[in-house]
């Protein structure tokens, strides 16, 4: 196997009279040059651009005969003898020979500092043992373009990266890759090669035209508090409107290890309400209600007036047990809600609630309502990678769905002995579900529940518990039985208009069998 380098007329200083191929048997230093070792040739072979390239040499060419020049004594001396290096003659077999050879090692021309392009070998694979069987197209190509800005002669030194960039208008650095890699454009004046290991980073002004949030990762949420009921995150979520318990808002909490979720209305949203709030939820789902719960430590909170308080402080200080652990307030930066842990769930629970408002029509005041009923279906989500639902998770108790309802369903609740008036009063009375009886509201109902019951509603403003009410969700379509059921889907089902096309059809199929019997005119 054999190496072979590539020669071409403006690229050698040692020139050839056509291009061909030269076979390269090593390379070696000559002083502070490098130079191949070609068979044939009695004299080692140097490059013209390499010399231009790495030190501050000047090639000028007349007729048969080459100058190497030092460019700086050139610019500095006037005395011909000062910069003239060494002098090369045309020979027979089309290479530029020096007179000297010793005249260009020992003139120590100055290195340039940084090079812009390197010389390198186009290195093949022969079996060719001469120059004159070794020819091979060569594969370089002359690029178009170069750039002609002003003072163009000092970018040398600078990260071509960066000269692009500013050229071009702050495109991003993957853009530039791309245009340098496929040369999609003249004039780029840089190659991958050159760029491979060069990376830079954005200008002030990209800062200041175009900065962005920095992305959220965990901080704040990240505590060595991972046991039950150990950390929560708590955040207020104000409403538009006020709900039929009086409340212009709520608070969203969830819990850190099974992402339990729990919310608590309020009606100033002061830290004294937080604080209930906060008491409520101990006296709910803490230790002393949940064996399985360990101590309150952590509050994941934001930056909220509320939430930096010193009464707020106090009662995270001042436990009403004194071997109840200080608890921590973890507060999110300014402005970075997504810090706190409950940022993504609010949303969540919102486009549910929505949901469960619209399905049924139910009245916006009942926003509250939905929500904790809301909230009970999003507890019955499985935990990663387990069978267990995250009420399970926190109560220990496997919840029972067997008496679930939609939201704000009609039904008839019965109506006892005790509340009826006389023989003749009616025995059920119309109701709509709002929520279920072991999920009460803590403010109006604290520590209390009644099992698989309902929390109905009789418009314009009664809230009874009733465990005996029959549901009519489940029979939702128009009977003489149940005349009044509201259509749910108007594009898909009109009776009326499906009632005539019955009639129609019959009447189209009665003709057809008796054409002698006269057409009957439908009016409805």
């Amino acid at each position: 196997m054999c190496n072979y380098v590539s020669l071409s007329d403006s690229t050698l200083l040692l020139h050839s009279a056509s291009n061909h191929t030269l076979l390269i048997n090593a390379y070696a230093s000559l002083g502070p040059f490098k130079v191949y070792i070609v068979p044939k040739l009695k004299t080692p072979l140097i490059s013209e651009s390499y010399l231009t390239t790495n030190f501050h040499i000047l090639i000028i060419r007349y007729n048969t005969t080459t100058w190497i020049l030092d460019s700086i004594k050139y610019k500095s001396s006037k005395n011909l003898t000062d910069y003239v290096i060494a002098k090369a003659d045309l020979s027979d077999d089309g290479l530029y020979r020096l007179t000297n050879l010793m005249d260009l090692v020992t003139s120590t021309p100055l290195k340039r500092k940084l090079s812009r392009v390197q010389f390198h070998a186009n290195l093949i694979q022969s079996t060719t043992s001469s120059v004159s069987d070794a020819y091979v197209k060569p594969t370089s190509t002359h690029k178009r373009g170069r750039y002609q800005g002003r003072f163009s002669h000092l970018l040398g030194d600078l990260n071509p990266l960066e000269v692009l960039k500013v050229r071009l208008g702050f495109p991003n650095i993957k853009t530039l890759r791309h245009l340098i890699k496929h040369q999609a454009v003249h004039g780029l004046d840089t190659t991958t090669k050159q760029i491979q290991n060069i990376f830079i980073r954005p200008a002030l002004a990209e800062y200041q035209g175009g900065m962005r949030s920095f992305p959220i990762y965990p901080s704040i949420t990240s505590t060595i508090h991972q046991d039950l009921f150990e950390t929560w995150s708590v955040d207020p979520v104000p409403m538009p409107i006020k709900s039929i318990e009086g409340y212009i808002g709520y608070f969203s909490f969830v819990e850190k290890s099974v992402k339990f979720r729990h919310v608590s209305g309020y009606k100033q949203s002061t830290t004294i309400d937080l604080i209930n709030a906060l008491d409520i939820l101990i006296q709910k789902y803490g230790p002393r209600a949940n064996r399985n719960a360990h101590p309150l430590r952590v509050l994941i909170l934001d930056a909220a007036s509320t939430h930096l308080s010193d009464e707020l402080h106090q009662w995270c200080l001042n436990r009403p047990d004194p071997s109840d652990p200080i608890i921590h307030r973890n507060v999110s930066a300014p402005y970075k809600h997504q810090q706190n842990l409950i940022e993504t769930y609010i949303n969540h629970e919102k486009n549910l609630t929505r949901t469960n408002l619209a399905y049924n029509y139910a009245p916006d005041f009942l926003w509250f309502k939905a929500l904790r009923y809301t909230i009970v279906t999003i507890n019955l989500t499985l935990l990663p990678d387990t069978s267990v639902t995250r009420q399970e998770a926190m109560t220990g108790i496997k919840p029972d769905v067997s008496h679930y309802v939609p939201f704000y369903a009609t039904g008839y609740a019965l109506a006892p002995k005790e509340l009826r008036s006389d023989t003749l009063d009616h025995k059920a009375i119309e109701v709509k579900m709002i929520g279920y009886g072991d999920d009460l509201d803590e403010h109006k109902y604290p520590n209390m529940s009644f099992k698989q019951s309902y929390q109905c509603y009789i418009p314009p403003n009664k809230v009874i518990i009733r465990h005996d009410v029959i549901w009519e969700h489940l029979a939702p379509h128009h009977s003489l039985m149940n005349p009044s059921i509201k259509d749910r889907f108007p594009e898909t089902l009109n009776p009326e208009q499906e009632l005539i096309n019955e009639l129609v059809n019959l009447e189209t199929i009665n003709t057809s069998n008796d054409e002698a019997q006269p057409i009957v005119e439908l009016h409805i």
